[in-house]
C-alpha cells in the first residue's frame, strides 16, 4: 500500500504517473485507487491486490470503530475505490465492468479504465460454545 495526501487532483495526476510505471513492469496489473473523504484533509491509498485492500478496509473499520453505528452497511461510505482495468479485459468482460470510464492511464499502446466499486460491510454470526 502507498498512501498519498496532495489533495485529491493532484493525488490522481500522481496516481497516473505512478499507475503508468507499474503496470508496465507487472505480469499481472492490478491497481486500486482508494479515496478517503475527510474533514481533515484528502488522503489516497494506492493497493496492488485485492486482498491487502480487503484486509486494509476491515482494519480500518474496526480501528475507526465504525461498527458503532445504526446503519453499518453504511459504515464505509467516505471510502471510494476505482479498480484499474485494462482495454482488453474491460472489452472481455463487458458485463462485468459495466459503467467505467476511460482514464489517461496508458501503458505499451493499451488504454486503462476505471472501475468504481463499493464498501461491503457485511454483519455476520459467530456461533460457539465458549469451551476450550
Amino acid at each position: 500500500m502507498k498512501t498519498i495526501d496532495f489533495g485529491l487532483k493532484n493525488n490522481w495526476s500522481y496516481f497516473i504517473d505512478f499507475a503508468e510505471k507499474e503496470l508496465g513492469n507487472s505480469s499481472f496489473p492490478t491497481l486500486y485507487f482508494v479515496y478517503e473523504e475527510d474533514d481533515c484533509g484528502d488522503e489516497v491509498h494506492i493497493f496492488d491486490d485485492h486482498s491487502d485492500l480487503d484486509k486494509w478496509l476491515a482494519e480500518e473499520f474496526w480501528r475507526r470503530e465504525r461498527y458503532d453505528t445504526n446503519n453499518m452497511e453504511e459504515s464505509m461510505d467516505d471510502f471510494f475505490i476505482w479498480k484499474v482495468v485494462s482495454e482488453s479485459d474491460f472489452k472481455r468482460l463487458s458485463n462485468l465492468y459495466e459503467g467505467a470510464k476511460l482514464t489517461p492511464i496508458s501503458v505499451n499502446g493499451e488504454r486503462y479504465y476505471r472501475k468504481k466499486i463499493a464498501v461491503a460491510v457485511e454483519p455476520t454470526v459467530n456461533v460457539s460454545t465458549n469451551f476450550y
